[in-house]
């Protein structure tokens, strides 16, 4: 199942029912299992949930209930499927002065094209920087032959273009700062955001 917020579900159901006289709360897992907590509050009633399908409305606190995975997927399907994706960041790191991936990489991005193929994507970021070795000018160039190779790779793959928005950056935003003229690894990279 898709990682949600109970924020998030709370601000579809209100959006959703902006008539109704209570506001009805279920607290979903993450992904991996993972459950946070939320305070409802209402008229000077308080109630926690913590536990993975807890659900109360504001109409009457005291009677909280768990429901079962299966009803809430069942009776609110249309808006867990309305709810916002779960981003998915990758980095890619390429060799010095070049726009070719290191072997790690080529790796990951075969993971990145499993993972586009086996979802609905709507949208690709990929977005390109340079270390600080060179001048501005030649990063910003370099940057956009790393993003440009990593478009075509996904395209390559049968990745549609539409989905693809490239940005590049050269020596900006670096993951380790340095001093300029610096050669590093780390800052040599494309990030892909999928959403």
């Amino acid at each position: 199942m898709k990682a949600f917020t109970i924020i998030n579900l709370a601000i579809v159901m209100l959006l959703f029912s902006a008539c109704a006289d209570k506001v009805e709360f279920i607290l979903l897992p993450q992904e991996d299992g993972k459950v946070g907590s939320i305070t409802v509050t209402q008229d000077g009633k308080e109630v926690v949930l913590d536990k993975a399908w807890q659900r109360v409305d504001t109409g009457s606190l005291d009677k909280q209930e768990t429901l079962s995975k299966e009803s809430v997927e069942s009776k609110y399907s249309s808006l867990l499927e309305s709810m916002p994706r779960t981003i998915k960041n990758y980095r890619l790191y390429f060799n010095f002065d070049s726009s070719k991936l290191t072997a790690k990489s080529t790796s990951i991005l075969k993971k990145v094209i499993k993972d586009i193929k086996s979802d609905s994507v709507l949208q690709i970021d990929v977005i390109g920087y340079s270390d600080s070795a060179g001048n501005d000018a030649y990063n910003e160039i370099l940057s956009m032959r790393r993003v440009k190779n990593v478009s075509k790779i996904l395209k390559k793959a049968g990745i549609d273009e539409k989905l693809i928005s490239i940005f590049y950056y050269g020596e900006a935003n670096p993951l380790v700062k340095t001093a300029d003229n610096v050669a590093k690894k780390e800052n040599r990279r494309v990030e892909i955001t999928i959403k």
